[in-house]
């Protein structure tokens, strides 16, 4: 029963670590910018376009546009202090400053983590963009998590 319980313990992951609350990593490009607890994974929907065709009771219907859904990430923890990573965080939201088109979209990689930190699902953002950042209020007492919600657009993405 000893050696049982024992082998059993071993295939258990570790209780210890950053990758066990984090279930969710960013990536620009090669550079992981932030872990976060809750998420959505990307999804598109096809639009539904409809057509009245003369002389018929009922509507004729066709596939329209492709429309992908925003995600948004809770409960974040940034990594490190890399200027890039801010300045893209900042670079959709900074009114007259910023550019249009390229210049504030970035391909941005989503990964899904498993307890032990391995990569279970990886998306590829593509044109992605900071659409909305709300950082956690003063003084609630915590330290555990300095983003409460990290929102993307993108344009398309891709599961590698």
């Amino acid at each position: 029963y000893t050696t049982l319980f024992r082998s059993n313990m071993a295939d258990k992951p570790r209780t210890t670590g950053v990758t066990q609350r984090w279930q969710y990593r960013v990536r620009l490009g090669a550079m992981e910018i932030a872990y976060f607890q809750k998420g959505n994974l990307p999804s598109k929907e096809i639009e539904e376009s409809t057509f009245k065709p003369a002389g018929l009771i009922f509507d004729e219907k066709y596939p329209g546009r492709i429309k992908y859904n925003d995600i948004t990430l809770e409960k974040g923890q940034r990594i490190g202090s890399d200027l890039e990573a801010d300045e893209w965080f900042n670079s959709a939201a900074d009114g007259p400053n910023n550019e249009l088109g390229s210049a504030y979209t970035k391909q941005v990689e989503l990964e899904r983590l498993d307890r032990r930190g391995n990569v279970i699902d990886r998306f590829i953002l593509h044109e992605a963009w900071c659409k909305k950042i709300e950082y956690d209020d003063f003084g609630d007492g915590s330290s555990d998590a300095n983003m409460e919600k990290l929102t993307i657009c993108y344009t398309y993405y891709e599961r590698v």
